[in-house]
């Protein structure tokens, strides 16, 4: 039926009966249990074009649920985790997942109409959800590019982003970011942001243009680079293989934006392990650009700030309200 809409239940070891039973009553909703089997599983994925996916997450599952994801990845499925806490379940929004629920403590009359009825607005507002353009611009702004900004992180840098863009205008100069992350959660993470921040927030694809008011996030995969040809900028994605341990590497970003931007740019370095990106934006400071620095106070990980303090990469630093500020500055 047109109308019906597809949920896969993921539940590795402890079914969801009763869900299973609650929504399969239902004539709008085609219940499926996710096979294990890897092989019907695709087979399964690849009859449906659209679905919510519903997890039932179990910290000794991680690792199998993670595989799952990255497999389901290119169908554009939605999703919807059960966790034990709202705690738990912030970590995954951070990292693109739609949708979080907490799992009820007492299966009472009571505690399952609530947690079933919420779990029917979830999936429903995520049916809506499907409606809409995934890459549309929220608003154009035809005015000239005349600031470029480019951010890397790594370990705690998702948090600290969202901080950042949701601080900055929807007209802000276009934001290129490299976050250290799995395929599976770069284009997740992207669709979380599009929602909480006024700009548009994109998973980037090879040959998008820059456009005032747009964030483009590099592919988990490829390496994104900062392009100039005819009178436009725009990013090249590709599989290129890791540069310095990293796809996408900040040093391969920020390195494509000294070249192609200059004094036009604003690079900043966020909280992370390593020193990816250090180099790079030291070249952006070279080359004239506003360079920015997380303080050790406010970063989970002051591994990849500090190597390009200590080299002399940094101009300022500040936690992520100071960076929003400074860059609303320049």
């Amino acid at each position: 039926m047109e109308n019906t809409t597809n949920v896969i239940i993921v539940s590795e070891g402890r079914p969801l009966n009763t869900l299973s039973s609650y929504l399969s009553e239902k004539s709008e909703y085609k219940v499926m249990i996710a096979p294990r089997s890897a092989e019907e599983m695709n087979k399964l994925v690849s009859s449906l074009k659209k679905a919510v996916v519903i997890i039932d997450y179990y910290e000794e599952y991680k690792a199998y649920l993670l595989e799952l994801l990255t497999r389901l990845k290119k169908h554009g499925f939605k999703y919807i985790m059960i966790c034990a806490s709202v705690k738990e379940g912030f970590g995954f929004l951070s990292q693109g997942i739609d949708e979080i629920i907490t799992r009820p403590k007492d299966l009472t009359q009571a505690e399952k109409k609530a947690f079933f009825t919420i779990m029917e607005m979830k999936i429903e507002k995520l049916v809506q959800d499907y409606s809409k353009d995934k890459r549309a611009i929220k608003n154009k702004y035809m005015t000239p590019i005349n600031k470029i900004i480019a951010i890397g992180s790594s370990t705690g840098g998702t948090d600290c982003i969202e901080k950042i863009l949701k601080m900055l205008p929807e007209d802000t100069p276009p934001v290129l970011i490299v976050q250290h992350m799995p395929p599976v959660f770069t284009e997740l993470f992207s669709q979380r942001l599009n929602t909480s921040c006024k700009m548009t927030v994109l998973e980037a694809i090879d040959g998008d243009a820059l456009e005032n008011g747009k964030v483009l996030i590099a592919p988990g995969d490829k390496q994104m680079r900062l392009e100039y040809k005819n009178g436009r900028y725009f990013v090249s994605c590709k599989k290129e293989g890791q540069y310095g341990g990293h796809e996408p590497s900040v040093d391969v970003l920020f390195n494509s934006v000294a070249e192609h931007a200059g004094k036009k740019a604003i690079g900043v370095i966020l909280t992370g392990m390593g020193k990816d990106g250090a180099q790079g934006l030291l070249k952006m400071r070279e080359t004239g650009a506003f360079t920015i620095g997380q303080d050790e106070a406010s970063s989970i990980v002051y591994g990849m700030p500090k190597a390009a303090y200590d080299i002399g990469a940094v101009m300022t630093q500040g936690d992520p309200y100071k960076i929003a500020r400074l860059i609303m500055e320049h």
